[in-house]
């Protein structure tokens, strides 16, 4: 990337990154870090598909000053003075929602909501259409849990806030936890077996078939031309015959 691209990739993943990444359904832990895998997700998604690790490794070498820090999977903008904070959450919707890959559908039936991720607690979110755009990027088609926030307080869950519209559990039971119905599992193909070819009788030989309703052989058609060229030598010298005799007589 050229100069110009470099400053404003810096400057996005600074907005991404050091002050709303609720705004793309993403958290950073208490430290402000969060996946690198996710960050590459929503650049590309934003129209930054050709940027890879690698770029944002080397990109406080092209900027000429310290912007990202990396450790292993996660990073962080070094300037986190204006990024969101976690907090209690004081005003509650009634619903939230939790997006999980379509594998995860009968764990959640039966245990509910587990922390997964860096974060370590459930990650929910207000908007349905966000919660759906962010499951998106781990499973195609996500089933999105809704999640009866009454329900959870009455079972003795809490909840944190993250920006405007993402929220925190530690856990949630499966009581307070709807979910779609089960996606449908594709049947197996059958898999036709190939049937083994017949094996000759007499092994480096072939045996002729011969089909008594079918075109005659050669040597039978050959036959049938010498008789019926005969008989038709037979009836011309029958009618010169009759001709002769018949002039005789007049």
């Amino acid at each position: 990337m050229d100069s110009k691209k470099t400053a404003q990739l810096a400057r996005f993943l600074q907005y991404v990154i050091g002050r709303h990444p609720d705004e793309f359904g993403m958290v950073t832990d208490a430290q402000g870090f969060m996946p690198v895998s996710d960050v590459l997700k929503v650049l590309h998604s934003e129209g930054w598909s050709q940027v890879r690790r690698r770029h944002l490794e080397t990109l406080d070498f092209h900027l000429g000053k310290p912007t990202l820090e990396i450790r292993d999977h996660l990073l962080r903008v070094r300037d986190r003075s204006r990024l969101v904070q976690h907090r209690e959450a004081t005003d509650l919707p009634k619903l939230l929602h939790v997006p999980v890959r379509r594998r995860a559908y009968e764990s959640v039936l039966q245990h509910g909501l587990r922390p997964q991720g860096h974060t370590g607690q459930v990650v929910l979110f207000a908007d349905p259409v966000l919660a759906r755009s962010v499951g998106q990027r781990r499973d195609p088609q996500p089933i999105i849990v809704t999640v009866n926030v009454q329900a959870a307080c009455e079972q003795g869950a809490g909840f944190q806030q993250f920006g405007e519209s993402i929220f925190l559990a530690d856990r949630l039971p499966s009581g307070c936890c709807r979910l779609p119905r089960p996606p449908k599992t594709p049947r197996p193909r059958e898999v036709e077996q190939d049937l083994p070819a017949p094996v000759p009788k007499t092994p480096g030989s072939f045996i002729l078939t011969v089909d008594p309703f079918g075109d005659p052989s050669p040597g039978q058609t050959s036959e049938k031309r010498r008789h019926a060229s005969k008989d038709w030598k037979k009836e011309r010298r029958r009618a010169r015959r009759w001709k002769e005799n018949q002039t005789k007589t007049q």
